[in-house]
Protein backbone atom coordinates (compact mmCIF):
# COMPACT_ATOMS: atom_id res chain seq x y z
CA UNK A 1 0.00 0.00 0.00
CA UNK A 2 1.43 3.34 -0.37
CA UNK A 3 2.08 5.78 2.19
CA UNK A 4 3.07 9.04 1.17
CA UNK A 5 -0.47 11.29 -0.19
CA UNK A 6 0.62 13.18 -3.58
CA UNK A 7 -0.88 16.75 -3.91
CA UNK A 8 -3.62 15.64 -6.74
CA UNK A 9 -4.79 12.97 -3.95
CA UNK A 10 -4.93 15.41 -1.11
CA UNK A 11 -6.74 18.18 -3.30
CA UNK A 12 -9.15 15.47 -4.40
CA UNK A 13 -9.75 14.46 -1.22
CA UNK A 14 -10.04 17.68 -0.29
CA UNK A 15 -12.94 18.54 -3.47
CA UNK A 16 -14.70 15.36 -2.54
CA UNK A 17 -14.65 15.76 1.42
CA UNK A 18 -15.10 19.57 2.17
CA UNK A 19 -16.94 20.86 -0.98
CA UNK A 20 -18.85 17.64 -2.12
CA UNK A 21 -19.70 16.69 1.44
CA UNK A 22 -18.61 13.23 0.53
CA UNK A 23 -18.46 10.77 3.48
CA UNK A 24 -15.56 8.05 4.42
CA UNK A 25 -17.95 5.10 2.46
CA UNK A 26 -18.44 7.06 -0.71
CA UNK A 27 -15.02 8.22 -0.92
CA UNK A 28 -13.26 4.78 -0.62
CA UNK A 29 -14.65 2.79 -3.91
CA UNK A 30 -12.73 6.25 -5.83
CA UNK A 31 -9.47 6.12 -3.87
CA UNK A 32 -9.43 2.40 -3.71
CA UNK A 33 -9.62 2.24 -7.37
CA UNK A 34 -7.93 5.24 -8.83
CA UNK A 35 -4.93 5.59 -6.35
CA UNK A 36 -5.04 1.83 -4.59
CA UNK A 37 -5.87 4.02 -0.73
CA UNK A 38 -7.64 1.52 1.49
CA UNK A 39 -10.37 3.05 4.38
CA UNK A 40 -8.35 3.41 7.07
CA UNK A 41 -5.62 5.28 5.14
CA UNK A 42 -8.67 7.69 4.09
CA UNK A 43 -9.71 8.46 7.07
CA UNK A 44 -6.24 9.12 8.76
CA UNK A 45 -6.02 11.52 6.17
CA UNK A 46 -8.65 13.21 6.43
CA UNK A 47 -8.30 13.24 10.86
CA UNK A 48 -4.53 14.99 9.78
CA UNK A 49 -5.50 17.70 7.33
CA UNK A 50 -8.36 18.27 9.79
CA UNK A 51 -11.20 18.39 7.35
CA UNK A 52 -14.27 18.70 9.18
CA UNK A 53 -18.14 18.51 7.14
CA UNK A 54 -20.30 21.17 7.86
CA UNK A 55 -23.88 20.46 10.21
CA UNK A 56 -25.47 20.57 6.61
CA UNK A 57 -23.37 18.20 4.80
CA UNK A 58 -23.57 15.69 7.51
CA UNK A 59 -27.52 15.80 7.35
CA UNK A 60 -27.30 15.12 3.76
CA UNK A 61 -25.16 12.50 4.47
CA UNK A 62 -26.80 11.11 6.97
CA UNK A 63 -29.83 11.04 4.48
CA UNK A 64 -28.32 9.67 1.31
CA UNK A 65 -27.05 6.74 3.50
CA UNK A 66 -30.26 5.83 5.27
CA UNK A 67 -32.83 6.26 2.65
CA UNK A 68 -35.19 3.89 0.91
CA UNK A 69 -33.83 0.08 0.71
CA UNK A 70 -30.48 1.42 2.26
CA UNK A 71 -32.50 2.15 5.81
CA UNK A 72 -32.89 -1.32 7.46
CA UNK A 73 -36.44 -0.59 8.40
CA UNK A 74 -37.51 -0.07 4.72
CA UNK A 75 -40.43 -1.97 3.42
CA UNK A 76 -40.69 -3.19 7.23
CA UNK A 77 -43.49 -2.10 9.97
CA UNK A 78 -42.62 -1.34 13.43
CA UNK A 79 -43.52 -3.93 16.34
CA UNK A 80 -45.15 -1.26 18.37
CA UNK A 81 -47.29 0.38 15.71
CA UNK A 82 -50.67 1.18 16.72
CA UNK A 83 -49.62 0.29 20.50
CA UNK A 84 -49.62 2.25 23.55
CA UNK A 85 -48.78 1.43 26.73
CA UNK A 86 -52.45 1.18 27.93
CA UNK A 87 -53.03 -1.99 25.77
CA UNK A 88 -49.24 -3.20 25.42
CA UNK A 89 -47.85 -4.92 28.63
CA UNK A 90 -44.43 -4.44 26.93
CA UNK A 91 -45.03 -0.41 26.72
CA UNK A 92 -46.37 -0.11 30.03
CA UNK A 93 -43.66 -1.86 31.50
CA UNK A 94 -41.23 0.27 29.33
CA UNK A 95 -42.69 3.46 30.62
CA UNK A 96 -42.66 3.06 34.51
CA UNK A 97 -39.48 2.05 33.93
CA UNK A 98 -38.14 5.17 32.12
CA UNK A 99 -40.75 7.33 34.41
CA UNK A 100 -38.44 5.77 37.67
CA UNK A 101 -35.13 6.40 36.02
CA UNK A 102 -36.23 9.88 34.90
CA UNK A 103 -37.76 10.84 38.38
CA UNK A 104 -34.08 9.45 39.91
CA UNK A 105 -32.11 11.30 37.82
CA UNK A 106 -34.04 14.66 38.32
CA UNK A 107 -33.99 13.67 42.26
CA UNK A 108 -29.96 13.26 41.64
CA UNK A 109 -29.34 16.34 39.65
CA UNK A 110 -28.41 14.17 36.59
CA UNK A 111 -30.90 16.05 34.43
CA UNK A 112 -31.13 19.17 35.42
CA UNK A 113 -31.77 21.63 33.03
CA UNK A 114 -31.83 25.42 34.57
CA UNK A 115 -29.45 27.99 33.95
CA UNK A 116 -26.32 27.56 32.61
CA UNK A 117 -27.54 23.76 32.35
CA UNK A 118 -29.80 24.16 29.80
CA UNK A 119 -28.70 24.24 26.09
CA UNK A 120 -30.33 27.54 25.67
CA UNK A 121 -29.37 29.36 28.49
CA UNK A 122 -28.41 32.89 27.27
CA UNK A 123 -29.42 32.42 23.55
CA UNK A 124 -32.36 33.22 21.73
CA UNK A 125 -34.07 31.14 19.21
CA UNK A 126 -33.88 31.54 15.81
CA UNK A 127 -37.30 32.10 15.22
CA UNK A 128 -38.11 34.91 18.37
CA UNK A 129 -40.50 37.73 16.91
CA UNK A 130 -40.84 35.92 13.61
CA UNK A 131 -44.41 34.42 12.40
CA UNK A 132 -45.39 33.22 9.40
CA UNK A 133 -46.63 36.29 7.91
CA UNK A 134 -42.92 37.61 8.55
CA UNK A 135 -41.15 34.87 7.57
CA UNK A 136 -41.13 32.08 4.62
CA UNK A 137 -39.49 29.40 6.09
CA UNK A 138 -42.22 29.29 9.28
CA UNK A 139 -44.35 30.02 6.65
CA UNK A 140 -43.76 26.72 4.85
CA UNK A 141 -43.43 25.04 7.77
CA UNK A 142 -47.38 25.64 8.46
CA UNK A 143 -48.41 24.78 5.64
CA UNK A 144 -46.79 21.43 5.76
CA UNK A 145 -48.31 20.96 9.40
CA UNK A 146 -51.76 22.09 7.82
CA UNK A 147 -51.53 19.80 5.02
CA UNK A 148 -49.99 16.63 7.26
CA UNK A 149 -52.94 17.18 9.93
CA UNK A 150 -55.92 17.73 6.40
CA UNK A 151 -54.64 14.16 5.39
CA UNK A 152 -54.96 12.45 9.24
CA UNK A 153 -58.62 14.36 9.56
CA UNK A 154 -59.45 13.17 6.43
CA UNK A 155 -59.03 9.42 7.67
CA UNK A 156 -60.87 9.94 10.86
CA UNK A 157 -64.08 8.16 11.59
CA UNK A 158 -67.56 9.97 12.99
CA UNK A 159 -66.36 8.13 16.30
CA UNK A 160 -62.66 9.36 16.17
CA UNK A 161 -64.26 13.13 16.00
CA UNK A 162 -66.37 12.33 18.74
CA UNK A 163 -63.85 11.91 20.83
CA UNK A 164 -61.27 14.50 19.67
CA UNK A 165 -64.22 17.47 20.30
CA UNK A 166 -64.49 15.41 24.11
CA UNK A 167 -60.66 15.76 24.09
CA UNK A 168 -60.70 19.61 23.33
CA UNK A 169 -63.47 20.20 25.17
CA UNK A 170 -62.17 18.30 28.32
CA UNK A 171 -58.47 20.51 28.33
CA UNK A 172 -60.05 24.05 27.31
CA UNK A 173 -62.48 23.41 30.53
CA UNK A 174 -59.23 22.19 32.60
CA UNK A 175 -57.69 25.61 31.18
CA UNK A 176 -60.58 27.90 32.60
CA UNK A 177 -59.09 31.43 33.26
CA UNK A 178 -60.42 33.98 35.49
CA UNK A 179 -63.22 36.35 34.60
CA UNK A 180 -61.55 38.94 32.93
CA UNK A 181 -62.63 42.87 33.88
CA UNK A 182 -64.85 43.37 30.90
CA UNK A 183 -66.30 39.74 31.46
CA UNK A 184 -67.27 40.63 35.05
CA UNK A 185 -68.89 43.33 33.79
CA UNK A 186 -71.07 41.61 31.70
CA UNK A 187 -71.83 38.86 34.15
CA UNK A 188 -73.08 41.63 36.65
CA UNK A 189 -75.20 43.35 33.83
CA UNK A 190 -76.85 39.88 33.24
CA UNK A 191 -77.61 39.03 36.94
CA UNK A 192 -78.54 42.62 37.37
CA UNK A 193 -81.07 42.38 34.57
CA UNK A 194 -82.25 38.92 35.92
CA UNK A 195 -81.19 36.93 32.96
CA UNK A 196 -79.85 33.44 32.64
CA UNK A 197 -76.51 32.25 31.36
CA UNK A 198 -74.01 29.50 31.57
CA UNK A 199 -70.33 30.69 31.64
CA UNK A 200 -67.35 29.61 29.19
CA UNK A 201 -70.46 27.63 28.41
CA UNK A 202 -68.74 24.54 25.75
CA UNK A 203 -69.85 24.57 22.37
CA UNK A 204 -68.48 21.90 20.06
CA UNK A 205 -64.79 22.65 19.99
CA UNK A 206 -65.57 26.17 21.50
CA UNK A 207 -66.36 27.69 24.79
CA UNK A 208 -67.69 30.78 24.68
CA UNK A 209 -67.85 33.50 27.29
CA UNK A 210 -71.67 33.19 28.44
CA UNK A 211 -74.47 31.26 26.32
CA UNK A 212 -77.55 33.09 27.43
CA UNK A 213 -80.95 31.86 28.34
CA UNK A 214 -80.11 28.95 26.14
CA UNK A 215 -80.76 31.02 23.16
CA UNK A 216 -77.63 32.88 21.93
CA UNK A 217 -73.92 34.07 22.56
CA UNK A 218 -72.57 36.48 24.08
CA UNK A 219 -68.23 36.87 23.57
CA UNK A 220 -66.14 39.42 25.42
CA UNK A 221 -63.19 40.99 22.99
CA UNK A 222 -60.41 43.20 24.65
CA UNK A 223 -59.45 45.77 21.80
CA UNK A 224 -55.72 44.79 22.10
CA UNK A 225 -55.51 40.68 22.29
CA UNK A 226 -58.35 40.78 19.88
CA UNK A 227 -57.47 44.06 17.70
CA UNK A 228 -60.44 45.78 17.55
CA UNK A 229 -60.19 47.16 14.02
CA UNK A 230 -61.36 50.53 14.87
CA UNK A 231 -57.19 50.78 16.54
CA UNK A 232 -55.36 48.13 14.37
CA UNK A 233 -56.31 48.71 10.88
CA UNK A 234 -52.65 47.79 9.86
CA UNK A 235 -52.04 43.75 11.00
CA UNK A 236 -48.74 44.16 9.42
CA UNK A 237 -47.89 45.83 12.87
CA UNK A 238 -49.49 42.72 15.28
CA UNK A 239 -47.96 40.26 17.37
CA UNK A 240 -48.46 36.56 17.22
CA UNK A 241 -51.07 35.85 20.00
CA UNK A 242 -52.84 38.84 18.52
CA UNK A 243 -52.67 37.20 14.89
CA UNK A 244 -53.48 33.83 16.95
CA UNK A 245 -56.90 35.72 18.51
CA UNK A 246 -57.80 36.86 15.01
CA UNK A 247 -57.98 33.59 13.30
CA UNK A 248 -59.60 31.62 16.25
CA UNK A 249 -62.59 34.86 16.50
CA UNK A 250 -62.56 34.21 12.55
CA UNK A 251 -63.20 30.35 12.86
CA UNK A 252 -65.69 30.86 16.09
CA UNK A 253 -67.87 33.50 13.92
CA UNK A 254 -68.03 31.42 11.04
CA UNK A 255 -68.72 28.33 13.32
CA UNK A 256 -71.73 30.04 14.72
CA UNK A 257 -73.35 31.27 11.05
CA UNK A 258 -73.01 27.68 9.63
CA UNK A 259 -74.75 26.25 12.39
CA UNK A 260 -77.33 29.56 12.85
CA UNK A 261 -75.87 30.22 16.44
CA UNK A 262 -77.05 33.84 17.14
CA UNK A 263 -74.02 35.77 18.98
CA UNK A 264 -73.30 38.92 19.71
CA UNK A 265 -69.85 40.44 20.33
CA UNK A 266 -68.74 43.30 22.49
CA UNK A 267 -65.65 45.43 21.94
CA UNK A 268 -63.89 46.37 25.66
CA UNK A 269 -64.22 49.67 24.34
CA UNK A 270 -67.90 49.34 24.37
CA UNK A 271 -68.63 47.70 27.28
CA UNK A 272 -66.29 50.69 29.06
CA UNK A 273 -68.38 53.43 28.08
CA UNK A 274 -71.79 52.35 26.56
CA UNK A 275 -73.04 49.58 29.04
CA UNK A 276 -76.12 50.80 28.66
CA UNK A 277 -76.60 50.20 25.34
CA UNK A 278 -75.41 46.85 25.49
CA UNK A 279 -78.05 45.79 28.00
CA UNK A 280 -80.81 47.19 25.28
CA UNK A 281 -79.26 45.29 22.50
CA UNK A 282 -79.15 41.94 24.58
CA UNK A 283 -82.54 43.03 25.41
CA UNK A 284 -83.53 42.51 22.19
CA UNK A 285 -81.36 39.85 21.17
CA UNK A 286 -83.34 38.02 23.85
CA UNK A 287 -86.80 38.77 21.75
Amino acid sequence: MKEIWSKEEINLLKELYLEKGLSLNELYPIFIQKFNRNKTGIKIKIVKLKLRHTEKQKFEIKSRLNSNEKNGMFGKKSWNKGLTKENNDILKENSKKLSIIVKNDFKNGKRNTSKENNGMFGKLPWNKGMTKYTNNKIKEMGENTSKIRKDMFKKFSENDWIILKNQLKKARLECKKKNTKIELKIKNLLIDSNISFIEQYPIDCFIVDFWVNNNFVIECLGDYWHCNPIKYIDYNKINNTQMKNLDRDKRKIKYFENNNIKYLLFWESDIEKNINLIRLKILEKMI
